[in-house]
């Protein structure tokens, strides 16, 4: 891709290791930000994680409520099955030969306690300490009553039940353990795989995502080099999806902008060619109408009373007709740019003094200057002071004050007037070219725009905090020396 000066810049689609370089005026390359697509993939995990964990918490929760009920209905009815088989018997030692049996039948260890408290038990480490809180009491008949409880760290299901007719209590232990391991391994295989479902999801919504913001991150790419200065700049042609219709839209937005700034600009140099032109035309014939204003001027008294009035309105509009001329031939000088700036070291207060000396005002000009040092352009720092000054005297009367201070590291002129002030409103154009705020005597409207150009070149800071009716200031600030600026003694002078 080409900038309009022909150099070269890396373009859309020139991605490297998922970063999107743009490269700046100065050569250096800057990375488009990857926010959005981290966003993007975080969601992408975050739905896919959710889901693959809610379908795995549900299937084993599911799972164990399954297979827990189904221990617990079979251990039941093995345990009915046991005391029926039990019926009418009151000794525990006719009860010996039946535990192998219940046993084989279940697989389930059984004690039990006679009337008299004599326990016998088919595994010799069961006692009556073994046997849950709930159910050391008086069993119902032919009934069964379910606890759960840790033996030598064993899980089992207990369930007790007196059989029907006889006095002898019957505990049956049924583990739990090969329940409760499954539903372990089962737990630690859907934990295995839902962090596996997560690693996946991000690898592919990261894919996804750079496929799906690729168009995007080229679309801003291409619009951060336009807004850089390469308007020829285009987005290659797309899919025929939305991005396809997207870079088609951009694409025929850029055309018309590159349009449009083209035809702007040929009109404003066309414009800086008229102006500068039609200026220097109009020197010469005004060079002499000028010569001859001054000599009618000298002569007016002379001349006959009817003719004095028409005379000076000619000699006072020849005169601003020459200032406009020569205010056009600044402004053009400045748009092209032919007068470099000479940097210097400057004191501000005494270029202060020399404007004020040299000008010759009528009215009185106060300065309370201190000397202070910039490094600035001769010429653009006496046009603004001539100018603002100059302003001042004309709009402001009498009470003109020009005043130098240090701020920080400023160095602050201010211009202030006792005129009737500028309207809010008018501020924010004050420095237009050709325009006027509501002031007392007119003026073409460019010195204050030839102070914003000249302030521009120098890289000093306009203010103008005014107020209609309280008088108008003007503030330049400009970067003092460093180091060089020791507070010296401020000097008051009222110069006519």
């Amino acid at each position: 891709m080409k900038r309009e000066d022909g150099s070269d810049v890396e373009g859309p689609g020139s991605a490297r290791g998922g970063r999107w370089p743009w490269r700046q005026p100065d050569g250096c390359l800057v990375a488009l930000p990857n926010r959005f697509r981290r966003r993007l993939t975080i969601a992408f995990v975050a739905v896919a994680g959710v889901a693959s964990g809610a379908l795995a918490g549900g299937s084993y929760l599911v799972t164990s409520h399954y297979r827990l009920s189904a221990l617990a209905e079979r251990a039941e009815r093995q345990a009915r099955v046991n005391l029926a088989l039990t019926t009418a018997r009151d000794s525990v030692a006719e009860l010996d030969h039946l535990f192998n049996v219940y046993r084989e039948l279940g697989g389930v260890e059984t004690m039990a306690i006679a009337a008299d408290g004599t326990v016998r038990s088919s595994l010799p480490s069961l006692g009556r300490e073994d046997i849950p809180a709930r159910l050391r009491r008086d069993l119902p008949d032919n009934d069964v009553l379910t606890a759960h409880a840790d033996v030598a760290g064993n899980p089992y299901l207990v369930l007790a039940g007196r059989p029907r007719g006889s006095a002898v209590q019957l505990y049956f232990f049924f583990s739990r353990r090969g329940v409760l391991e499954s539903l372990t391994t089962m737990r630690t295989g859907l934990l295995v795989g839902w962090l596996a479902i997560i690693g996946l999801a991000a690898l592919v919504g990261r894919m996804v995502a750079r496929a799906t913001l690729l168009p995007v991150r080229a679309t801003a790419e291409a619009a951060r080099n336009i807004a850089e200065g390469l308007l020829s700049t285009r987005l290659p042609p797309g899919t025929d999806d939305e991005f396809g219709a997207l870079a088609s839209y951009f694409n025929r937005m850029a055309d018309e902008v590159q349009q449009q700034i083209a035809a702007l600009s040929e009109a404003r140099d066309r414009e800086k060619r008229f102006t500068a032109f039609a200026a220097h035309e109009l020197r010469t014939p005004l060079t002499a109408m000028s010569t001859a204003a001054s000599l009618l001027e000298e002569d007016i008294g002379e001349l006959p009373e009817r003719a004095r009035r028409p005379a000076a309105l000619l000699v006072s509009d020849v005169t601003r007709l020459r200032q406009l001329v020569l205010d056009l031939l600044e402004l053009g000088r400045l748009d092209s740019g032919v007068d470099d700036v000479q940097l210097e070291r400057l004191d501000v207060g005494g270029v202060v003094a020399e404007v004020v000396n040299a000008a010759r005002w009528e009215a009185d000009v106060r300065l309370d200057l201190a000397s202070l040092e910039v490094v600035s352009d001769a010429w653009s720092l006496e046009r603004i002071l001539a100018n603002l000054v100059g302003n001042a005297v004309r709009h402001g009367g009498r009470g003109v004050e020009v005043r130098v201070r240090a701020v920080g590291e400023q160095a602050v002129i201010e211009v202030r007037d006792a005129g009737p002030g500028i309207p809010e409103e008018d501020i924010p154009r004050l420095f237009d070219r050709f325009y006027t705020a509501n002031r007392v005597t007119a003026g073409s409207g460019l010195g204050l725009a030839i102070v914003r150009e000249h302030a521009d070149r120098i890289g000093a800071v306009l203010d103008v905090p005014s107020l209609e009716g309280a008088g108008t200031t003007v503030i330049v600030s400009l970067p003092l020396c460093p180091g060089d600026n020791a507070a010296a003694p401020n000097r008051s002078v009222s110069i006519l």
